[in-house]
């Protein structure tokens, strides 16, 4: 047992550095945020690929989804009309990203 303790904790460390990361890429469990112009009456969501769950606060997602960033927001902007901020990641949309977005809605 004792000659497999270096690979337990080589595996271990790698584990907590990996998780370490995601968890920094996905602030708030959500890997999608959203925050429409309007309040939205929408609880819940499905935008291309992408699960959303909203409230009084804005939308978030914690599904990535195959799309890129621009076409979640622009689909998402499509479905909610304007969106104050967007955010894909660690990513937060400028505001000529985010014009661009919604010319979309």
């Amino acid at each position: 047992m004792i000659r497999f303790a270096p690979l337990f904790a080589s595996a271990a460390a790698s584990f907590l550095l990996l998780s370490a990361t995601a968890a920094s890429a996905q602030p708030n469990g959500s890997f999608y945020a959203a925050k429409p112009v309007a309040t939205s009456t929408a609880t819940s969501l499905v935008v291309r690929d992408t699960i959303w769950k909203c409230d009084g606060n804005g939308c978030a997602s914690a599904t990535k989804g195959k799309s890129r960033a621009a076409f979640v927001c622009e689909s998402l902007a499509k479905e909610l009309g304007q969106l104050a901020s967007f955010r894909a990641g660690a990513e937060e949309f400028d505001a000529e990203a985010l014009a661009r977005c919604n010319a979309k809605a």
